[in-house]
């Protein structure tokens, strides 16, 4: 995936997106607990297989999200891939939340974050493709008068 977005001339950016397992109906307790931190709620996860030996089909779920954020935490390290935390940022204010992994309206905290790293690749780009383009217009006014001057 990074190969083919970076081989169409654009940089990948990676949201690591959050969810929870308080708001689905399918909680085993039958209703939903007060919301935790991510890595609260998987350790509090955890803890419950150890104790019970089982967990419902949205915590075994957030196990294998959580197993697979490792992954793309690491691809992202590896590729050199830009990526935007929206778990730390669901984090700071729980109530962002509207379902297991839907976000409120008022997540401008996120828009935010995804501004603060595209722009900076944004200018990084632009400034490439001008010197990109100054360096053409002065390699064909080189070959230009070279042409001029051989007749």
């Amino acid at each position: 995936m990074v190969d083919a977005i970076r081989s169409s001339g654009a940089e990948p950016i990676f949201v690591r997106q959050p969810m929870t397992t308080k708001h689905s109906s399918d909680h085993p307790h039958g209703r939903p607990d007060p919301l935790l931190t991510y890595e609260a709620e998987v350790e509090w996860i955890r803890d419950n297989l150890k104790e019970r030996g089982w967990v419902s089909s949205i915590e075994a779920l957030m196990l294998v999200h959580r197993a697979l954020l490792k992954v793309f935490d690491r691809v992202a390290v590896r590729r050199q891939v830009v990526v935007i935390d929206d778990v730390a940022i669901v984090d700071r204010d729980l109530s962002f939340f509207a379902s297991y992994v839907h976000l409120t309206g008022r997540k401008c905290c996120l828009a935010r974050a995804l501004a603060d790293a595209i722009v900076p690749l944004a200018e990084r780009k632009r400034r490439r493709m001008i010197s990109i383009e100054q360096a053409g217009v002065q390699v064909s006014s080189v070959a230009a008068r070279g042409r001029r001057a051989n007749p």
